[in-house]
């Protein structure tokens, strides 16, 4: 399953950068039809992460989307 998220805000607590995602809903004003489709097909919600390595706190901007893909787990080894 693919969603797509938009980062609304990136704060650093502590040691931590938090990137907080919103998924995309709504009809888009600008006629995206990407935006449109996901609006349609895909599951909405609100993401926290938490990103402690360095290198990676440079990923997450306010105010771009990203896709977000979900595969489900099939192993039974936990």
């Amino acid at each position: 399953m693919r969603a797509k998220y938009f980062c609304s805000k990136v704060e650093r607590v502590q040691n931590s950068l938090i990137a907080h995602l919103h998924g995309i809903q709504g009809i888009d004003t600008n006629d995206d039809v990407d935006n449109n489709q996901f609006n349609l097909s895909a599951p909405i919600g609100k993401l926290q992460i938490w990103i402690d390595n360095p290198k990676a706190e440079q990923f997450f901007i306010k105010g771009k989307e990203y896709y977000l893909d979900i595969t489900k787990v099939d192993s039974e080894t936990f």
